[in-house]
């Protein structure tokens, strides 16, 4: 993605996140979860883990963000009230092995214990 489509891109999210927030005002009878979050999440599209990793870590610095590990995954998160956003890189190590546990997935079944 260039420079233009990127700026083209974010201009026409943050409308759209604008037209939720009046639409959100404007609809007071539409539920929203007072213990949940709005959450937008960057997974930044690297050749290598390395790339992906040090954007995540580029911009947690910017933001003053700690970068958190878990699984394979390198993530920050920025929260402001109830939104949330979150840079994620997953290595691709963590990534091939999640999709070989979920290729087992469709092997099993769980039966109700009625007998039927």
């Amino acid at each position: 993605m260039n420079d233009t489509q990127n700026t083209a891109h974010r201009a026409q999210l943050i409308a759209d996140l604008r037209q939720f927030a009046r639409y959100l005002e404007e609809h007071p009878a539409l539920p929203v979860s007072q213990y949940g979050v709005v959450s937008l999440s960057f997974n930044p599209i690297s050749d290598t883990d390395a790339e992906a990793i040090a954007e995540v870590e580029r911009v947690a610095a910017l933001h003053g963000l700690p970068v958190r590990r878990r699984s394979g995954q390198h993530f920050a998160t920025l929260v402001l009230g109830s939104v949330e956003y979150s840079i994620v890189a997953i290595e691709q190590e963590a990534e091939d092995a999640y999709d070989a546990h979920q290729s087992y997935r469709s092997n099993f079944r769980l039966h109700n214990g009625s007998g039927a």
